[in-house]
């Protein structure tokens, strides 16, 4: 589908092919600090007139990383003084990642900033600051970037009129509608209607719609960083009566198994996930494949076991909520490049 060469360092690479069933990792250190991340790049190809179920598998260089030594109420963290911020410099602009102790891989929006302080809105699970199994003092904290549609598809030959989908995770049900569309005018960014976009985020979590003009395709390189972390996401029922689609990434620059992310404890009966392909042209397509999982036994469609498939890097989801008296439920991603708390 498309082909992703990781460029690490002069001893590091990563090379696989989107699709592919095994990856090369050589030289990768499990000991990684925020100034000596691994970095790549991924290519994402899809022809004209095409939805792409698309995510990034990077992020952004880390600006900061450091162990928390102080709570203030249920959303602040405060680190040592004298690190000496900008106040509001990452309002809305980064996120906060946890790369060390329970909640490992767990994420927040910075909504504000001290000099030596972060005010965090979480966007799908609380960090329970101080109590326990929650984040505790001591625990690190890196701060990185959120991608935007400027930054995403900057240095990028973007075709005009290419679409980005993106759908609201708080929006009750299934086959919901986009919550935004945002259109490329060449020229001129990205718009939402009369409203310039070109900032909009793109969670770590979240796939989104890539919709080309008919007239042209898209090939975009996306180069940063590897998070060599764990990855947190929740998968939860908005309506505890009804199932609900969530549009999720796996994160990661390599491929990895289905039953390595969704195992018996962070999914429950009957949750399905919708895999599509991004090679077939045309636009609202169906999935060319479901998966259901059946309590002990693991994923299946049909009576093929798909415990073992491998989900391609790039790649978006459609995870389905089953109404099954599990309304909520975290999935932690092990990093295949090992842990910063190891």
């Amino acid at each position: 589908m498309a082909n992703i060469d990781m460029f690490m360092s002069p001893t590091q690479s990563i090379s696989l092919f989107l699709g592919a069933s095994a990856a090369v990792l050589s030289s990768l250190s499990a000991q990684t600090s925020v100034s000596t991340d691994p970095v790549g790049a991924i290519k994402l190809e899809v022809p004209a007139g095409t939805d792409a179920l698309a995510s990034v598998p990077l992020h952004g260089a880390p600006v900061f990383q450091g162990a928390i030594e102080g709570f203030s109420g249920f959303n602040e963290v405060e680190f040592a003084e004298g690190v000496g911020w900008t106040v509001d410099e990452f309002a809305d602009k980064y996120f906060a990642l946890v790369t060390s102790g329970e909640m490992e891989g767990a994420f927040a929006i910075i909504i504000e900033n001290g000099t030596d302080s972060l005010t965090l809105s979480y966007v799908s699970e609380d960090f329970d600051l101080g109590e326990a199994g929650g984040v505790q003092l001591n625990d690190r904290i890196s701060v990185i970037p959120l991608w935007t549609l400027g930054t995403l598809f900057e240095g990028s030959d973007v075709p005009n009129g290419l679409e980005v989908l993106f759908y609201d995770r708080a929006q009750v049900g299934v086959n919901n509608s986009p919550s935004n569309v945002v259109e490329y005018f060449e020229g001129h960014g990205w718009y939402s209607g009369a409203e310039f976009s070109d900032g909009h985020p793109i969670y770590p979590d979240e796939s989104f719609v890539v919709r080309t003009p008919s007239s042209a395709a898209l090939e975009l390189v996306v180069t940063g960083s590897v998070m060599v972390s764990k990855f947190r996401f929740n998968v939860a029922l908005v309506d505890e009566l009804r199932e609900q689609d969530i549009r999720i990434s796996t994160h990661f620059p390599v491929p990895i198994e289905l039953s390595e992310i969704f195992d018996e404890a962070s999914v429950s009966e009957g949750d399905q996930l919708f895999f599509y392909d991004t090679e077939q042209v045309g636009v609202n397509k169906s999935p060319y494949l479901i998966a259901r999982y059946y309590g002990s036994y693991g994923w299946y469609a049909g009576s093929v076991d798909m415990n073992d498939h491998m989900l391609s890097p790039g790649d978006g989801l459609v995870y389905r909520k089953a109404v099954n008296g599990v309304s909520s439920s975290v999935v932690s991603v092990p990093s295949p490049l090992g842990s910063e708390s190891e």
